[in-house]
């Protein structure tokens, strides 16, 4: 099992309740997750936010992408995926009475 597999498990938030098999991280665990996709070479093609409020959570209704551009190097791809993605996740505002999640959608092969 892969590191970023091992932290969704520990640090996870099961989205089975939305009746959706994803699992949501906070904030500083999507971070960290995102810097483990980077350690496994394995670019973010973006991710859905939701938040959590009163032990409830629903979806927020935001969201990012992104795809690989024509010519761009994987390596590139990697890169910016990564920087895009942490850039989406740290700027995303707080919010005042509910937590955000992120779900974060890594490239398969």
């Amino acid at each position: 099992m892969s590191k970023y597999a091992t932290h969704l498990k520990t640090c996870g938030v099961e989205l089975v309740d939305l009746s959706i098999s994803d699992i949501a991280l906070s904030r500083s665990d999507a971070i960290v997750g995102i810097k483990l996709l980077e350690l496994e070479n394995t670019p973010v093609l973006g991710g859905d936010v939701f938040v959590e409020s009163n032990g409830r959570i629903c979806h927020a209704y935001a969201n990012w992408s992104i795809q690989q551009r024509v010519g761009e190097a994987d390596g590139e791809f990697l890169n910016r995926t990564i920087v895009s993605s942490l850039a989406y996740i740290m700027n995303y505002p707080d919010l005042e009475h509910a937590t955000p999640l992120f779900v974060i959608v890594p490239k398969t092969l």
